[in-house]
């Protein structure tokens, strides 16, 4: 999480499985740079900006 909050640029480039489902939430996001840039080549389940976890 340390490397999400200070890196500039950000990449996720990994499977989705049940550990890794929604590995990225909103609490992670505001923690960000606010000029962060965060790029998700990966399926769209490993992030959830949504207020809760039902699909």
């Amino acid at each position: 999480m340390e490397d999400l909050i200070q890196n500039e640029i950000v990449g996720l480039r990994i499977s989705v499985m049940p550990g890794t489902y929604l590995v990225i939430g909103k609490e992670a996001i505001a923690q960000m740079k606010q000029q962060m840039l965060f790029i998700n080549t990966s399926r769209g389940e490993l992030t959830n900006t949504k207020t809760d976890n039902k699909k």
